[in-house]
């Protein structure tokens, strides 16, 4: 585990989520996380900006317990909490996104698809506002559908010096070339219900047809050996350096029961010596029959 890093800021609040067995990420709050903070005007500090607003479910009832997180440097983020009614308000350091441009503010909620907000740099003294909509708010998982457990805010996967696609600069420190995390484990049921599965999420930065970058799932257990892997190549994404929307489609028929099923993400080899670099989050997979 990343030890929590020192944020110099007011209401200084560290947490740590897990990203996977491996990896980790450390988070920091700067304002923000309880009603009174969330629901009273605050003031950003000097070389601070300040994320808020309210959160609905797709009813249009607030989103109370969701996770507003802006992730920035070497696994780290600026997080506040919603409270009863929907309302979060968190400052973030303007330093920590120099050059980023959009800057992805990312939603997550237990039970929910997280959504991402995303804004065009963030300016010390300003105010970025979350509006109150079913748009920028996670939405109930369906049955058939599950998230990635542990990934948390943004990932980024590659090499080291990468500066961004185009004329982006990508937001957090990469965490190597592979990432995977435990989805379900098959089931009896889900073999009799289902034989394709649909991986999506947003990424930017992603040169999938030069470098040959996958996504996919793979089936693993102590009976399947090396295990069955299913990967697609996504393509690219937006050439401006934008987040663009994934959703690879692949055939899970030969999934035996028993199986830990595992989302699995691969930069590829773009030349002998540089990996394609790009971030993604958002990531569920939604199995079909």
């Amino acid at each position: 585990m990343h030890p929590y890093p020192h944020i110099d800021c007011p209401a200084f609040r560290p947490l740590a989520l897990a990203l996977a067995s491996t990896l980790a990420v450390a988070l920091a709050a700067c304002g923000g996380g309880d009603e009174t903070t969330a629901s009273a005007e605050l003031q950003p500090a000097a070389g601070y900006a300040v994320v808020q607003g309210q959160l609905t479910d797709s009813s249009g009832a607030p989103l109370a317990g969701a996770q507003v997180l802006a992730p920035f440097g070497d696994g780290q983020a600026w997080v506040g909490d919603t409270d009863a009614q929907g309302k979060f308000a968190f400052q973030v350091r303007a330093a920590d996104f120099t050059g980023v441009d959009p800057v992805a503010v990312v939603i997550h909620k237990a039970g929910y698809r997280p959504a991402t907000v995303y804004f065009a740099g963030i300016q010390q003294g300003a105010r970025y506002q979350v509006a109150a909509n079913a748009g920028s708010s996670p939405r109930a998982l369906a049955t058939g559908e599950y998230l990635a457990q542990g990934l948390v805010g943004l990932l980024h996967l590659g090499d080291d010096g990468f500066s961004g696609s185009i004329n982006s600069k990508l937001q957090t420190g990469t965490r190597g070339r592979l990432a995977d995390f435990a989805v379900t484990t098959w089931t009896a049921e889900h073999k009799a219900t289902y034989s394709k599965a649909v991986v999506e999420f947003v990424g930017r930065g992603i040169q999938g047809l030069m470098c040959n970058t996958q996504f996919g799932l793979a089936a693993v257990g102590a009976d399947i050996g090396a295990g069955i892997p299913r990967y697609a190549n996504p393509g690219n994404s937006d050439a401006n350096g934008g987040f663009s929307r994934f959703a690879l489609r692949l055939n899970v028929a030969d999934f035996p029961v028993g199986a830990q099923v595992r989302l699995v993400a691969i930069a590829g080899n773009c030349s002998p010596s540089d990996l394609d670099d790009f971030e993604f989050t958002e990531a569920l997979v939604r199995f079909e029959r």
